[in-house]
């Protein structure tokens, strides 16, 4: 058990904001030095909703935090993928990478759903940002052509608030 996951969860959150720096335009040391702590957002949020799967008591929503899980490790490892794309001279790297970035957001929005959705009745503080962190990455989903990093951001301000709110119960 994790004892300071909402720690982990509020500083993943926020390394997870993107902030919209043009990374090519960045000598290439402080590129890839940006982009690794990018990758360690997804992985200390991990860590936080592994901390809220203990004290979850376990059965649906464990399980759902669990798919989470996994789609934060996929979303992490696209991070580091991202890095070594631009090294290589493979034509359908970026597709592939784009396809397993909307499978980690669809098995982190399903998980999220799932867990949500579970623990509402009765522990409904941390079931409000992780409904509403659902709902932003089903914005990301959506065919729309619209930007989204905005609703990245806002799923990754629901970790800092799902952090502090996991701080704070008991």
């Amino acid at each position: 058990m994790v004892k300071h996951g909402w720690i982990l969860l509020v500083i993943g959150g926020l390394l997870s904001v993107p902030f919209g720096l043009d990374l090519g335009a960045a000598p290439q040391p402080v590129a890839l030095a940006l982009a690794v702590v990018a990758a360690l957002g997804p992985l200390l949020i991990l860590v936080g909703y592994d901390a809220i799967a203990d004290r979850s008591g376990g059965g649906s929503a464990r399980s759902g935090l669990q798919v989470a899980g996994l789609g934060l490790l996929i979303l992490a490892g696209t991070e580091i993928a991202s890095l070594v794309l631009p090294l290589t001279d493979n034509a359908l790297g970026g597709q592939q990478l784009a396809t397993a970035e909307k499978v980690a957001f669809v098995l982190l929005a399903l998980g999220s759903l799932v867990a949500g959705l579970v623990l509402f009745r009765r522990w409904m503080g941390i079931a409000l940002p992780l409904l509403v962190g659902a709902a932003a990455l089903a914005l990301i989903l959506a065919p729309l052509s619209v930007d989204t990093r905005p609703a990245f951001s806002l799923w990754a301000l629901t970790c800092v608030w799902l952090g502090f709110t996991l701080r704070w119960t008991r």
